[in-house]
C-alpha cells in the first residue's frame, strides 16, 4: 500500500460584503393596484433582477405588508387585479409575445397559487389586460378587444369574444350587475354595455371627436362617471346602463393629458390624471378633481407631484381614501387622500412601495498582507478589507461617486497591491484617475491623482493595472496612436509617463523586479485588420520597469490567435508570468468559448510556442488570474440560461474544473474576481439576493475554498 498526497477543496458558506437595508427601488414601472376588503394589492413590473412582476399588500394605513415585494411571475407580463368575495385578489396575466393570458390568485395572506390559463392569441401575443368584477364573476379583457368572463377560481364563464379590430386605451368597471367597456375608437372614445352573463349590448359614441389618449371608467351602481384625455383637454360625460350620455359632453380641465383614472369612493366621482411637461419630455405633474352630479370637475388640484421616468398611475378606494399610485423616478409610491385633501389642495406625503437595497456590482479583489481588498460598484465605488481567512472585517469606505456629475457613469474600474498601498484607479469623463489608501482603508492622498486624459484627447478606458515595489502601472487607450499610452504613479504620487503602445484590451502585472503588459494586436491588411469586425490578432508584451522605462526594444509576441480577444488577465508567482486570455466571439460561430493562455519568463519570452487551454468551454466572463501554491488558478463565469450564473475555476497544475452551485442573475450582472490568500481561494461576485432584506436584487457576495493536504491509500 503506497500513500500518496492529495488536494481536499473545502467550501465555505458566502458571506455578503455588506447587510442590505431596503429603501425606495428605483426599478419599478407600470404600477397597478386593486382593493380586497382592508387592504390593497398593488402590482408592478421591476427590473431589479430579470425584469418581473412583483407585488405588496398595503393596509387602510398605508403601512406595506411586504416591504421587498411578493414575486409573482418570473419574466415581463401586463397586469390586473380585482377583488374576491373571500378578500383575496384575482389577478389577470398577458404574457405579450407567448400570446397567453393566465389568472391566479394573491391571497389575502400573501399567498400566490398557480397560474390558470384562461385564453391564447398564440401568434398574435397580447398587448395589456383589465380586469373588473360585479362581486361574482369578473370581466377581463385582454389586448383591449378579447372579452373574457371567468369565475373566482379562474374557469372561464364565457368567451372570448372579439369586440373589435385592436382597440387603443380601454377601461372596465360593474354597477355590481353587468358591466361596462370604454375604448378609444379613432378620434372618439365607445361606450360598450356587457351583461352579467357575457353578452354585448349596443355600442355608443358618448364622447364623440374628443381625439383621446387615455379613458377612465367608474360607476356608483346606478350610473357611470366617463373621462377622456383629449388633445386639448379633458372631456367627462355621465352615462347610462346603456352606455348614452345623460350629462356631457363637456370640457372638464384644459391641457394635454395622459394616464387617466376615475373612482366613486361610496359619496362622489373622484379622478386623478397626468398631465405632461410637454410631448418631449416623461415629466408630469399629477392632480386630482371631485366630479359633481352632472360629470363636471370640482376645483381641479395640483398634487404637488413631478413624477419622471415613469408617469404611470393607478386609483382604488382603501379604508375610505383614495389610495393613488404613482410612478416616479423608476420608483413605486402610494398616497392616501381624502377627498377634503382634494377641496383644500393640502399636501400629503407619498410612501414607497416597491423597495429593494441598493444594487452591487462588479467586485474586484486584490491580495494584501494577511487579507484582501474587494472593491465594488454600488451608488459610490465601496471597498472593505477582508481578514486572512477571507471574510468581509465590517472596514468599509467609500472611494468615488458612481456617478459621473454629467449623466454618465465611472467606468475601467480596477484595484491592486503595490507592496506598501492599494491603489485604485478608474476612469470619468474621458479622464483616469487613481487613488492610494492604506490596508486598513485609509486615505493616503488627499483626493485622487489625475494620471491622463483631456478633453482634447481623452482616455477611452483604463486597459491594464498592475503594482508593486511601491509603485502602480496603469495602460490605456486614447484616439490618438501616437505618445504615451501609460504611466507610473510613484510612491510620492508624482506621475511619470510610459511609451505604451495605445491598448485597447490588456493586463499587466508585477513579478518582484519589473512589470510586465500584456495587449492584443489586430492583424490583417489596414483598415479591416481581417475579418472585421474580430480580426484575428497578436498577443504581445513589454517590461517595464519601476522608474516607467520600457526594458524591450520591440514586444515579444506570445501568441498568434485567429480571433480577437475579450479581455486579458496576466499574474505573476514571483519569477516568471501566466498571460490568459478570452476570444472574443462576436459573429464567430461554432469556436469554442475556452480561455487560453501562455507562460512567460522574466525576460518576456513565451515558455511554449502553442497557448493551452485553461478552462471548460462556456466562458462567459474571465479570465480572473491569481498566483496559488507553485501555479496559478483561473477562474471565470458561465451563464448557462439568461438568469443563471455560475463560477468555475481551475488550477494550471491540473485538469479538473471545479465549480460553485449555480446563482441566480439579473440581465446586467458584471464582473467577479478571485485571488489567493495562502491556502484559500477567495472569490468575489454579484448575484441575486432574495432575502426579505434585500428584496431581490444584486448584492455582491464572498466565498472561499481551502485546500487542505490529504493522504489518501492506494494499492500497488
Amino acid at each position: 500500500m503506497l500513500l500518496i498526497p492529495v488536494l481536499l477543496a473545502l467550501l465555505s458558506p458566502e458571506i455578503r460584503v455588506t447587510q442590505p437595508v431596503l429603501g425606495p427601488a428605483t426599478s419599478a414601472h407600470g404600477g397597478v393596484v386593486g382593493t380586497s376588503a382592508d387592504r390593497s394589492l398593488v402590482l408592478w413590473m421591476d427590473s431589479r433582477g430579470t425584469d418581473d412582476l412583483y407585488g405588496a399588500r398595503v393596509d387602510s394605513s398605508g403601512n406595506v405588508l411586504d416591504p421587498a415585494g411578493i414575486p409573482i411571475f418570473h419574466g415581463p407580463a401586463s397586469a390586473a387585479v380585482a377583488p374576491t368575495g373571500s378578500g383575496d385578489f384575482l389577478v389577470a396575466l398577458a404574457l405579450g409575445a407567448s400570446g397567453e393570458t393566465d389568472v391566479l390568485r394573491v391571497t389575502r395572506d400573501g399567498a400566490v397559487t398557480a397560474r390558470k390559463k384562461i385564453d391564447d392569441t398564440g401568434p398574435l401575443q397580447t398587448y395589456g389586460v383589465q380586469i373588473a368584477t360585479n362581486g361574482t364573476n369578473f370581466l377581463v379583457l385582454v389586448s383591449g378587444q378579447r372579452v373574457l368572463l371567468v369565475d373566482a377560481d379562474g374557469n372561464v364563464l364565457a368567451g372570448p369574444s372579439v369586440i373589435g379590430n385592436g382597440y387603443g386605451r380601454t377601461a372596465v368597471t360593474s354597477d355590481g350587475r353587468d358591466y361596462m367597456i370604454a375604448a378609444i375608437v379613432g378620434p372618439s372614445v365607445e361606450a360598450l354595455p356587457l351583461s352579467a352573463s357575457g353578452q354585448l349590448g349596443t355600442a355608443q359614441f358618448p364622447l364623440a371627436g374628443v381625439n383621446p389618449s387615455a379613458v377612465a371608467l367608474a360607476s356608483n351602481g346606478t350610473n357611470y362617471f366617463l373621462a377622456a384625455a383629449g388633445f386639448d383637454a379633458l372631456y367627462t360625460a355621465m352615462l347610462g346602463k346603456d352606455g348614452k350620455a345623460t350629462a356631457g359632453p363637456q370640457p372638464a380641465v384644459n391641457g394635454r393629458d395622459s394616464a387617466l383614472r376615475a373612482i366613486w369612493d361610496g359619496r362622489e366621482y373622484a379622478m386623478v390624471w397626468a398631465t405632461p411637461a410637454s410631448i418631449q419630455t416623461n415629466d408630469a405633474t399629477l392632480s386630482a378633481s371631485l366630479v359633481d352630479s352632472a360629470g363636471r370637475a370640482i376645483n381641479p388640484t395640483p398634487l404637488g407631484r413631478q413624477m419622471n421616468g415613469d408617469a404611470g398611475l393607478d386609483l382604488t378606494l382603501l379604508g375610505g381614501n383614495l389610495f393613488v399610485v404613482h410612478g416616479q423616478q423608476f420608483g413605486l409610491f402610494g398616497t392616501l387622500l381624502q377627498n377634503s385633501n382634494i377641496a383644500s389642495a393640502t399636501f400629503v406625503a407619498d410612501f414607497p412601495i416597491a423597495r429593494t437595497a441598493t444594487v452591487q456590482n462588479s467586485p474586484i479583489l486584490a491580495a494584501i498582507p494577511n487579507g484582501a481588498v474587494v472593491v465594488w460598484r454600488e451608488a459610490k465605488v465601496r471597498a472593505e478589507t477582508l481578514d486572512g481567512e477571507g471574510q468581509p472585517t465590517g472596514r468599509v469606505v467609500d472611494i468615488v461617486d458612481e456617478f459621473d456629475g454629467v449623466g454618465g457613469t465611472i467606468d475601467s474600474l480596477q484595484i491592486a497591491f503595490d507592496g506598501h498601498d492599494v491603489v485604485v484607479c478608474w476612469r470619468a469623463r474621458g479622464t483616469v484617475y487613481a487613488q492610494r489608501f492604506t490596508t486598513s482603508l485609509d486615505s493616503v492622498d488627499t483626493a485622487p491623482i489625475r494620471i491622463a486624459g483631456s478633453d482634447s484627447d481623452p482616455a477611452l478606458n483604463v486597459a491594464a493595472l498592475a503594482a508593486g515595489g511601491g509603485v502602480s502601472l496603469l495602460a490605456w487607450r486614447s484616439y490618438e496612436e501616437t505618445g504615451n499610452h501609460g504611466a507610473i504613479l510613484t510612491s510620492s504620487g508624482s506621475v511619470t509617463p510610459v511609451a505604451l503602445p495605445n491598448v485597447l484590451v490588456g493586463g499587466a502585472a508585477w513579478n518582484g523586479s519589473e512589470l510586465l503588459v500584456s495587449y492584443a494586436v489586430a492583424t490583417g491588411p489596414w483598415p479591416s485588420q481581417g475579418l472585421f469586425p474580430d480580426p484575428p490578432c497578436d498577443i504581445r508584451v513589454l517590461r517595464v520597469a519601476a522608474n516607467g522605462a520600457v526594458l524591450d526594444a520591440a514586444p515579444h509576441t506570445i501568441a498568434h490567435l485567429t480571433t480577437y480577444v475579450e479581455s486579458i488577465a496576466v499574474a505573476s508567482n514571483g519569477g516568471g508570468f501566466l498571460v490568459a486570455w478570452k476570444p472574443d466571439l462576436y459573429q464567430r460561430f461554432g469556436i469554442p468559448s475556452v480561455i487560453g493562455g501562455t507562460f512567460v519568463a522574466p525576460d518576456g519570452t513565451p515558455l511554449s510556442s502553442t497557448p493551452r487551454a485553461l478552462s471548460s468551454d462556456g466562458v462567459s466572463e474571465g479570465p480572473f488570474v491569481t498566483p496559488y501554491f507553485d501555479g496559478y488558478a483561473v477562474a471565470w463565469t458561465t451563464r448557462p440560461a439568461y438568469d443563471q450564473q455560475g463560477m468555475q475555476w481551475r488550477t494550471t497544475n491540473g485538469q479538473t474544473t471545479e465549480s460553485l452551485p449555480l446563482m441566480r442573475e439579473a440581465y446586467y450582472t458584471t464582473g467577479a474576481s478571485a485571488v489567493a490568500i495562502g491556502p484559500r481561494l477567495v472569490f468575489a461576485y454579484p448575484r441575486i439576493d432574495d432575502s426579505a432584506e434585500a428584496g431581490g436584487v444584486l448584492r455582491v457576495f464572498v466565498r472561499t475554498v481551502s485546500t487542505v493536504p490529504r493522504r489518501r491509500a492506494i494499492n500497488h
